[in-house]
C-alpha cells in the first residue's frame, strides 16, 4: 500500500479589532491631544481589504490634524504612512496578529464650551466573508467601533496685580506715580 500525509491548516473568517485611547482625558480650549489608534487582525484568516476611519471633519468643538502610520511588522509599510484630518484608509491587508498604529493629533477649539464631552470614534472593518469583532461598542459584527473622550474644562484663571512705582527715587515735592495693573490670564470666568 501506499500512504500520503498532508498536514492542512484550516483558518476561519477573521477576527478583527481596534482600539482608540487619548492622552489626555480633561483639555482646555485650544489645547492639543493625542489619539492612538490600532487596527489589528487578531485571529482567523489575513485580509486584504480593511478600512479604518475615524468621524468625519463634523466633530464639534475639535480638529483633528496631523497623523502618522507605523505597521507591526517592520519590514512592511502602511498603506498611507502620514496625511492630515479625519482617518479614512482604505485597502489596508493584515496578517494574522498584524496591526496598524495611527497617532492622530486633535486641537480643541479655542471657543469649545466648558464641559463640552468630544467623542471621536474609530471604526475598522473588512469585507472577508464572515469577518467579526474581537472588541467594539456594538458587540462581534463589523465593523469594530471603540470610543475615546476627552471632556473640556477651562484651566483656573489667573489675576495678577502688580505696582510699580515710577519715578524710583524724588525729592521732597516731587511727583510720584503708582500704576496698578490687573491682569487676568483667561481660564474659567472670574
Amino acid at each position: 500500500t501506499c500512504e500520503a500525509v498532508a498536514n492542512i491548516a484550516l483558518s476561519g473568517p477573521p477576527v478583527l479589532s481596534v482600539s482608540n485611547s487619548v492622552n489626555s482625558a480633561v483639555a482646555a480650549p485650544n489645547a492639543e491631544v493625542l489619539y492612538t489608534i490600532i487596527a489589528k487582525n487578531e485571529s482567523g484568516s489575513p485580509i486584504a481589504d480593511g478600512v479604518l476611519i475615524t468621524d468625519p471633519a463634523s466633530i464639534p468643538n475639535i480638529t483633528l490634524g496631523d497623523w502618522v502610520c507605523v505597521h507591526s511588522t517592520t519590514t512592511l509599510a502602511c498603506p498611507v504612512p502620514n496625511g492630515s484630518g479625519p482617518l479614512n484608509q482604505g485597502a489596508i491587508a493584515l496578517a494574522v496578529g498584524e496591526s496598524l498604529t495611527y497617532t492622530v493629533k486633535g486641537k480643541i477649539a479655542a471657543a469649545a464650551p466648558d464641559g463640552a464631552v468630544i467623542d471621536v470614534d474609530a471604526k475598522f472593518t473588512s469585507a472577508a466573508t464572515g469577518a467579526t469583532c474581537q472588541n467594539s461598542l456594538d458587540g462581534t459584527p463589523v465593523p469594530c467601533r471603540q470610543r475615546a473622550t476627552v471632556t473640556v474644562n477651562y484651566a483656573p484663571p489667573v489675576l495678577s496685580i502688580t505696582n510699580v512705582v515710577a519715578p524710583t527715587t524724588a525729592a521732597p515735592d516731587d511727583e510720584v506715580t503708582f500704576p496698578i495693573v490687573a491682569q487676568h490670564t483667561p481660564g474659567k470666568p472670574l
